[in-house]
């Protein structure tokens, strides 16, 4: 005959493993779903539907605020909109604000894709880009170099870094950088990009 005290440890056993099971579902239903908006949301991005884009994003987050990527993804929209920025009718003061509000939304957007990712090479590209637009050259450089360390074999950012020094009259270390890593991207030479 079981003791008493069995059948009640059996039972809470079972529903502990049993909301064990409904959180793990309930986290892989949640991520899932993250996944899928984001995808959505770059397949807008990927036609120039730039409110479609940014409301997938926001849903992906939504669905699970820990995933980088649909942050990251959002300071590219906003980043993007802010490069492009007209304001078509505005004076040239308010036309400036209007930039750099989008342009500081964007970085915001980087930043909370880097707390939850540091090691998110194209967050810190983004973040690099916003200060560019806000007319820091040289965190934007040093935003640039950091993001190909990250990852020293991927060409686009090692030519953001090129193409910042050249934006900022530095053409001959531009070409340096590129010459360098022109061999690292062969196979040969050092891939710790210090600097120059």
């Amino acid at each position: 005959r079981p003791r008493r005290w069995r059948v009640p440890l059996r039972r809470a056993a079972g529903l502990a493993l049993a909301a064990a099971w409904a959180f793990c579902g309930w986290t892989a239903f949640r991520s899932g779903m993250s996944y899928w908006l984001w995808l959505k949301g770059e397949e807008a991005r990927g036609e120039m539907e730039w409110d479609a884009a940014e409301r997938c994003f926001a849903e992906s987050i939504a669905w699970d605020a820990s995933n980088a990527d649909p942050w990251a993804a959002t300071g590219d929209v906003l980043s993007t909109r802010a490069f492009w920025f007209r304001g078509t009718g505005l004076d040239e003061a308010t036309r400036e604000r209007e930039r750099t509000a989008l342009a500081e939304r964007a970085a915001a957007a980087y930043g909370a894709a880097l707390e939850r990712n540091p090691l998110h090479a194209m967050a810190v590209y983004g973040a690099g880009r916003t200060w560019a637009l806000r007319g820091d050259g040289e965190t934007a450089l040093a935003e640039f170099r950091r993001a190909a360390a990250m990852n020293p074999y991927d060409r686009f950012l090692g030519q953001a870094v090129a193409k910042q020094l050249r934006e900022m009259g530095r053409k001959d270390e531009a070409k340096q950088w590129i010459a360098a890593r022109r061999k690292v991207w062969a196979g040969e030479g050092d891939s710790t990009l210090k600097k120059d």
